[in-house]
Parts: C-alpha cells; sequence; structure tokens
C-alpha cells in the first residue's frame, strides 16, 4: 500500500525517499511506543507540567537513528534535546511522543510526529498514531492524506454546525485570558 500510494503522489525520487523513510521511522517509533504503552513509566518534568518518559528518548533515539542512516547530511531537530546547528542542509523536526501526558497517564491519544524542512520549506510530514492505526501524511504541492485517502476542508459554513475539538497549552489557558475567552465563546456557538 505504502508504495503504490507514494509512487500515485507523483514525487521525485528524493522526495518519495524521503517521504518511505519518514512513514517507516514514524510507524516503528510508535509501534515501540504502542508496546509498552501501560506500562506505568517513570515521569519527569522539564517544566512545570511539561512531562517526559523514557519512552520519548527511547523513541527520539529510534527516530534520530533510522533518520542519519539514511540521511548523513541531513540535520535534526527534536523536542527532547536534539538540535543540529547547521544550516542550507534538510532539517528534520522530530516529536518522538506527541501526547506524552496522556501516553504517561493510560490515554490512548498519542502519535509519533515527523516532518522535513528545507530552505525555509516543509516538503513532507508524518503523524502516526498507533491506538488508531491512522498514518497522516502531508506533501508539498500534493496535499494532506489519512491512511491512503486524500483529506478534504469540511464543507461546514457556519461554526454552529460544527464539532470543535482542540488542545491547550495549560500556561495560556485561565479565566480571563484570550485563549479562554475565544473557546468560550466558540463553544457556545457550535455543536460542541
Amino acid at each position: 500500500m505504502k508504495s503504490d500510494f507514494i509512487r500515485d503522489l507523483g514525487l521525485g525520487a528524493e522526495e518519495r525517499e524521503w517521504l518511505a523513510v519518514a512513514i517507516d521511522t514514524a510507524q516503528e517509533a510508535g509501534n515501540l511506543l504502542h508496546q509498552r504503552f501501560g506500562e506505568g513509566h517513570h515521569i519527569r518534568y522539564k517544566g512545570e507540567k511539561d512531562l517526559v518518559t523514557v519512552m520519548d528518548l527511547q523513541a527520539q533515539e529510534l527516530i534520530i537513528s533510522r533518520l542519519k542512516s539514511h540521511f548523513p547530511d541531513h540535520t535534526m531537530l527534536a523536542e527532547e534535546g536534539v538540535a543540529d546547528e547547521e544550516t542550507g542542509v534538510p532539517c528534520w523536526i522530530i516529536d518522538p511522543l506527541d501526547g506524552t501526558t496522556n501516553y504517561a497517564h493510560g490515554l490512548p491519544f498519542f502519535a509519533v510526529s515527523i516532518g522535513l524542512e528545507w530552505a525555509g520549506t516543509m516538503r513532507v510530514g508524518v503523524v502516526y498514531s498507533p491506538p488508531l492505526a491512522e498514518l497522516f501524511v502531508g506533501v508539498r504541492g500534493k496535499g494532506a492524506y489519512l491512511n491512503g485517502q486524500k483529506l478534504t476542508v469540511s464543507a461546514v459554513q457556519t461554526v454552529k454546525e460544527s464539532l470543535l475539538a482542540t488542545g491547550f497549552i495549560g500556561k495560556l489557558l485561565f479565566p480571563g485570558s484570550r485563549v479562554f475567552r475565544d473557546f468560550a465563546a466558540f463553544s457556545i456557538r457550535a455543536h460542541g
């Protein structure tokens, strides 16, 4: 399925390789996270409420190792403390465990996120959610896909016909904050 999907996008050889490696890597890291889900991992804090688990670090190590083996000249910018400084070369942007708080609390809503930026432009992006078996792929100029099916913008025209979903950075959500006011205004107008 993956090779047919990538071939059908009409990408050049370099882009095909980037995307294939990103998909394989995200799925491998996601499967590692899924296998260890619910084991009660040790949690440490990198901020007041910002969690990191041993699985963030293991998944990140796996991702960087795989990407470096395929693209040794590329740079890496990863959430858990890895950043290369070289400019002018492709840069992989990595969140090895997107949804660490959910993962750490046994809530099965988490993913692996990997994107490639080059010359100030995002080229490919992959988000893999192992508990939901959802693979999101985005390619510059080719659109976004979920499990190989093209995604489209909703045809809903008004907020009152919409179902809204979001997440918040806790420090931005407090009574009186703009985020709080905007969310309240949208929620009373939407389906839910």
